[in-house]
């Protein structure tokens, strides 16, 4: 179907028949009569009457913006084909859903939901700012995370799932609480945005399947057990943007090379104990004043998981 639509001034005009996206302005008084037939244009959203959505609570939270969250006292079922909604008509005014939230019960999002361990999709709303609470969605195999996104609230926020692939946008510069995206066991790929300066506290923990980390260009800091328990990691390259390593690959038994860079000054926990089979190859002429005597793991006669295979020093690495 071709619409009509009178437009306020040129400019307007113009865009229209350029082909270029927009959202249709309002118009209350034409300044000039232009009209257009438009079949490329794309539309602003349309607002969500919020009686469609018993599972959703929405909340002004500014000058149009909303935040949603799930609707923890009744619980009802989420559709297995989970869609939040961009815009929603609350009390007759339209409002942008910038955030996604946890109830007031602590840990109470989405994943409270009966059936959410069900869901086979999830497309989060295209301008979500932050967001908590999709802890054990197990079936949904795709995640998406929109390029407005800033921050992830609550624990565990999207653990336990069953993505296979995950890109991080560029925008995510904040991640509030531990084990954002651990017990993905089905996770492969990883590739973190430039954004990101501090991989959080068991960020990927016990994502067993996971072989390939495409780093960030502005991560310095590789917290403790960020990486723990996956055992699909054969190598690790730790950028060179990194200056300290905190016990971040615990127990990565499949572990066999790694390359630390000069770059690191500080580690201050046994980054790898438990990795018995890891050749590790720094940079450094020796071991630098700022890592601790068991940074290479601890053996089991002291309670550790065991050492590193082998640590050589003053090596040429290979980026």
């Amino acid at each position: 179907m071709k619409y009509i639509k009178q437009f306020n001034n040129e400019t307007a005009y113009n865009t229209a028949k350029s082909g270029q996206d927009f959202s249709l302005p309002s118009v209350s008084l034409l300044k000039d009569n232009y009209e257009i037939r438009y079949d490329n244009i794309v539309p602003g959203p349309t607002p969500v009457d919020p009686t469609d959505y018993p599972y959703l609570i929405f909340t002004k939270t500014g000058e149009g913006t909303a935040s949603i969250k799930y609707n923890y006292d009744d619980r009802p079922n989420l559709p297995l084909e989970l869609e939040l909604p961009d815009v929603v008509d609350l009390n007759d005014e339209e409002l942008i859903v910038t955030s996604i939230v946890e109830s007031n019960n602590a840990g109470a999002g989405f994943s409270n939901a009966p059936n959410a361990s069900s869901v086979t999709s999830l497309k989060l709303p295209s301008n979500l700012i932050s967001v908590a609470g999709f802890n054990g969605f197990s079936s949904v195999t795709q995640l998406t995370l929109p390029d407005t996104l800033t921050t992830l609230d609550g624990q565990a926020c999207f653990a336990n799932m069953g993505i296979t692939e995950l890109v991080i946008p560029d925008s995510l510069t904040t991640i509030a609480d531990t084990g954002a995206f651990s017990v993905c066991r089905s996770l492969t790929k990883v590739t973190i945005g430039d954004g990101l300066t501090t991989v959080s506290n068991n960020m990927f923990a016990f994502c067993t399947s996971l072989s390939t980390i495409n780093w960030g260009s502005s991560v310095t800091k590789i917290n403790s057990s960020s990486f723990a328990g996956c055992t699909s990691l054969t190598e690790v390259s730790i950028p060179r943007t990194v200056t300290i390593l905190e016990g971040a690959f615990y127990s990565c038994t499949g572990l066999e090379t790694v390359y630390i860079p000069n770059s690191v000054i500080t580690q201050n926990f046994p980054t790898f104990d438990g990795c018995t089979n890891a050749v590790v190859y720094c940079e450094a002429a020796s071991k630098p004043a700022g890592w601790v005597s068991y940074w290479k793991g601890e053996s089991v006669a002291q309670g550790g998981e065991g050492t590193v295979k082998q640590v050589l020093w003053g090596q040429t690495l290979p980026y």
